[in-house]
């Protein structure tokens, strides 16, 4: 099965991801930016979706770090504010979503950072 992560200090918006695409992916969550950067090498994963404005560090830095040692993977930004950070560093993510996201669009674009993977093996 297909590995997702979605980092998120909302526990709820964690759960309501899980519940809605468990089906379809592997999916881990954290509400924690630093666990999930040891979620993510402890398990391969490679299709990453973060909040931006979280407590120990923002969504652009999360990626950053995980680019540092995982440079082919696809990460997103699913955000209820449109940061200026993230329209100057876009070249580091795949996508940039609001929230409240729409599941068949995010989906959509799930299975297009998993197509880009692929593609790229």
């Amino acid at each position: 099965m297909k590995k997702i992560i979605y980092i998120d200090d909302d526990e709820l918006n964690t759960q309501l991801f899980k519940m809605n695409f468990r089906n379809k992916y592997e999916v881990y969550t954290t509400l924690n930016p630093l666990n999930g950067i040891s979620m993510i090498k402890n398990e391969n994963i490679k299709v990453i979706i973060t909040d931006y404005k979280m407590p120990e560090m923002n969504g652009m830095e999360l990626i950053n770090e995980v680019k540092k040692f995982q440079p082919e993977s696809v990460c997103m930004v699913l955000s209820a504010y449109l940061e200026s950070e993230v329209i100057t560093e876009k070249h580091k993510i795949f996508k940039y979503m609001m929230k409240p996201y729409k599941r068949e669009e995010l989906n959509k674009n799930i299975e297009e950072a998993f197509n880009l993977l692929q593609n790229a093996d």
